[in-house]
Parts: C-alpha cells; structure tokens; sequence
C-alpha cells in the first residue's frame, strides 16, 4: 500500500511539472501622457482626414428599413475605419519637409543659389543647372511622379527629358508656334497646344491625335481622375474632351472674351477661367453657367493658382496686385503690390507661392518673403513646381532654369497616387486601374460633399405623389385633365375651357363634404341603383 501511494504521488508531481498552471497575466503598462504639442498635432490630423457627420444611433434607430440600416451602420464602420487608418498612417510618417532655418538677423530671402550649392549634396547639387534654348519662351511641365519635363518653345521647339539623369527622350522642331504643353495621364503621353489645333504625342515625339474641335488655343489643362482635357483660347469657348474615348463632352461659351487663364481645384475638379475684365469664374461640365463669379482685379487677369487644400487661391492683376482668396467663403484673406504684374504663379505641395514677376522670381511661404532669385537678361513666362522634390522649374524667353526650393516638396509620398520609383509594369498597371476608376464629369461639383447623398424629390414630384393619394382616398383630382382631340369646332380653346370648368365642379361637387364624426344619410333605391348601357334611350 505505502508502495502504491509513493508511485501516484511520482506520477502526480511529473504531471505538475510537464503541465504547469498557466501564467498571471501581466498588468498593462501605462503610457506617458501626451504633451500638449502632441494633442493638438493629433488633433489637427484628425480633422484633416475627417469624412463629415457621422451618422448617431438615434438616426439609425429613425430608420424603419432594417435593410437600409444595415447598409448605413457598414458604410459608417468603413468611413470609421479608413479615418483611423489615414491618422495612424500620418501620424507614422517621420520624415519632414526641411525649410531654411535663419539665426539672429539673417534673412532667408538673402540666401542664393550659389550659397545652398555649396552646402547641398552632390545628388542635390546637380539640380540646379541652367538650359540655354533660343526659341523661347518656355512653357514647361512636370509629370505627376515629377521624373520628367516637358519644354515648349514659343517659336516650335518640343522637347522631353528625364530631367533626374539628363536623358532626353523627344525633341521634335513642329515649325509654328506653340503656346502651351502639359502632361496627360503620364509622361507617356502629352498635349501641345500649337498655333491652330491642339496635337497629342507620346514620349518619342510621333504625333497621335490631332484635336480639330479646340481651336486657336491659349491655354490647356487636364483632370487625371477624368481623363478630361480643358482648353481655352481665342474664342471664349471653354471645351472639355475625355481622351479616353475621344469624345467632347460639352462646350462652355464663357462670353467674356478670349482667355489665356486656366487652371483647376485639385480636389473637386472645379476649372477656374480668368478673364480680361478683372473676373475669375468658376465652371463645371454639367453647367453651361458659371457656379461662381468672382471679381477679383481692376484689369484682366494675369495667372490664377489653387493650393493643394481646395480651399486657397491666388490671382494676379495687370494693375500689379496679388490677391489671396479663401474659396469656402470667397472672400479676400491678404492683397499687395509687386513692383510689376506677376505673369505666372504656382503654388505648392507644402504651400510655398512662386510668383513670376519680369526678370525676377519670389517665392513666399506664409505670405511673407522667403526665397528671391534673379534671371538676368529674360522674362520669366511660366513657373511649375516639381511634385516630391525640393525644385522650382522656371521657364523663360532664353531657355529653362531649375533652382533649389528648400521645403517645397512633399516628403512622404502615396505610392498608389504617384509612385517616383515605379517600373515599366506598375505604370501599366496603374494605367489600367485608373481608367477603371475613372469618375463621370457629372460628378464635379462646386460642393464635393453632396457626391454620394440622396437628391431630395422636386417639388413637381411631392404635388404629384399627393394628387396620386388623393385619387387613391376618392378626394378632388389635382392633376391636369386630358381631353381628347374633337373635330367640327368642338376643340376650340373655349370648348375646352368650359369642359374642363365643367369636370372641375363635377369632381368638386362628388367630394364629401360631411365633417368628421356626422353620419352621412342612407343611399335611396335610386342612388343605388346602377346604370345599364341602354338607360339612355328611355
């Protein structure tokens, strides 16, 4: 016996080592509390990415559909969701934009180009360079991802560069004047607006369409999540063309004038047109109307520009004003005077303005002067930043200059947006998928928060639907009665309005008029009785 009860307690004391009870579970340590810088970093994220009201339990519960209600509570996890997701996102991102930083009485706006050189890295050194081109002036462009520039010359000089290695792909001479370039989709393919008709070629210069329908064109511009090309010129006429099916999908006649102003609003796809008369309008394509007009000079318009926000826009006057405009209320922020008329403006991904003014070039962050460079000898026509680069194109009447803008580019970028280092078969891919995605033109609204709601019914429709239920109850008729055509004088218009007045008081008289709570007589043998086909011949 004393036997056996040594070889359980053997037994039971290898279970409890090979099987040992499971760990306390450790207490969860408690985070630092967040400085008040934190908080309010974090909170300004949070309304950047915000997706609007969201939708409360006691609307859910308003809702009598459980369909519907279960449609509206998954959409609000997912809007939930993806808001947490974008925070987390920008929150992680550690890399920053570098301004210049100045000490004591230095100014940044001192500083030259020969100074950042020589503190500058050799791979950022090289960007600064200078192309000296006899046929200017230069329009210029930078394709989305910002490898490549496209050059056009005023007097037929086209040409397109890998502008990170030097490498020149096109350069083709057209013999006539061209007025503006820009990049479409990507740097595949691009647009030229030439002397009379706007042409399309791709990346080794052989020409593919040739647009008839835009005509003596000043200036172009292109929505990349529409595949829409705008144009404006001499005629006045602001045309839109979907270049992914070669239709024209309307035809604004501004009636204002001819126009070389043109640009549009990054986030509602709004096109903003600026005028002779000192105006600046506001279009869409489902509109033949101007949503907005907005007076915003005393002499025409030089350049319009809007931030990468929505919410900013800058205008030049030929009288030498620079206007700031907030677009949600429309209203002036911040107005002064340049020394000439600046002819070109561009605004970037961080919010630094460049302002082209005759031979001298300013850039502003905060409003307040930051960086000024000087190209001596030439007008400066055209001003573009580089996406995702500290660099500012300037192209002017002998040639193309590219400087260093410190803190100008985004430092974090959306590889599913505009990938820098994508391949051969990532572009293709994305090609497919964007024309996938690709939104309808009735989709640009003024309002871009109104995409996706319910379009409340018309009034027409309301007065219809309660005439229907009034008919249905056996109450008076409201909608317009239709009578058949009559020869022999009987359709003239007095006949038919004494019949109409005739079945007006027959359908009022068959109302009941009894109020509620009375009791109406009994039918006679007469009322009830119902009419037979030949009761009309006794």
């Amino acid at each position: 016996m004393g036997a056996d009860a040594e070889v359980i307690s053997f037994r039971e004391e290898c279970v409890t080592e090979l099987r040992p009870g499971r760990p306390a579970p450790k207490k969860r340590e408690r985070l630092p509390p967040l400085s008040k810088q934190d908080r309010i970093a974090r909170k300004a994220v949070a309304q950047k990415y915000a997706y609007g009201d969201a939708i409360t339990r006691k609307d859910i519960r308003a809702v009598p559909n459980k369909k519907l209600k279960r449609t509206l509570l998954t959409q609000e996890s997912l809007a939930r969701s993806v808001h947490e997701k974008a925070v987390r996102a920008e929150l992680l991102l550690t890399e920053q934009p570098g301004f210049i930083e100045t000490e004591g009485l230095e100014k940044s706006y001192r500083i030259r180009q020969a100074d950042l050189v020589a503190c500058l890295d050799r791979q950022n050194a090289d960007k600064v360079f200078d192309l000296s081109l006899d046929l200017g002036p230069y329009s210029i462009d930078y394709s989305r991802n910002g490898n490549h520039l496209l050059l056009g010359g005023r007097k037929g000089h086209i040409a397109l560069m890998d502008w990170n290695s030097f490498k020149l792909e096109s350069e083709i001479f057209v013999n006539e004047t061209v007025r503006d370039v820009k990049f479409l989709h990507n740097h595949t393919m691009h647009a030229v607006a030439q002397k009379k008709y706007v042409y399309i070629y791709d990346n080794k210069g052989i020409e593919i369409h040739c647009l008839r329908n835009h005509i003596d064109v000043n200036r172009i511009d292109f929505l990349p999540y529409h595949f829409l090309l705008l144009s404006i010129g001499k005629s006045g006429y602001l045309k839109y063309q979907d270049v992914s099916t070669g239709a024209i999908v309307c035809e604004h006649r501004t009636r204002k004038g001819p126009s070389d102003v043109l640009a549009h609003n990054p986030t509602n796809a709004v096109v903003h047109v600026g005028h002779s008369k000192g105006v600046v309008t506001l279009w869409t394509p489902n509109i033949t109307t101007p949503v907005v007009t907005m007076l915003c000079h005393k002499g025409p318009v030089q350049a319009v520009a809007i931030g990468r926000d929505g919410y900013t826009m800058a205008t030049s006057g030929s009288e030498g004003r620079v206007a700031i405009w907030d677009l949600r209320t429309y209203g002036l922020v911040k107005e002064w005077r340049t020394f000439a008329p600046a002819h070109s403006i561009d605004i970037s991904q961080s919010g630094l303005m460049a302002l082209g003014v005759n031979s001298e070039l300013q850039i502003l962050k905060d409003n307040a002067l930051y960086m000024t460079h000087q190209i001596h000898g030439s007008h400066v026509d055209r001003v573009r930043f580089c996406p995702h680069n500290d660099v500012l194109g300037i192209g002017h009447s002998s040639g193309f200059s590219s400087i260093v803008v410190p803190g100008s580019g985004e430092a974090n970028y959306d590889a599913f947006e505009a990938n820098p280092f994508e391949t051969k078969a990532q572009r293709r891919e994305v090609e497919v998928k964007r024309l996938l995605d690709k939104l309808q033109p009735d989709m640009i609204t003024l309002d871009k928060s109104v995409v996706g709601t319910v379009r409340p019914a018309k009034s027409t429709t309301i007065a219809r639907e309660e005439s229907s239920s009034d008919d249905d109850e056996g109450g008076p008729s409201t909608h317009k009665l239709k009578l058949k055509n009559k020869r022999r004088g009987r359709s003239a218009s007095s006949k038919k309005w004494a019949l109409r007045k005739l079945k007006a008081a027959e359908a009022k008289g068959s109302a009941p008029s009894n109020p509620a709570g009375t009791q109406a007589p009994a039918p006679s043998h007469d009322e009830t009785h119902v009419e037979h086909v030949l009761d009309r011949f006794k």
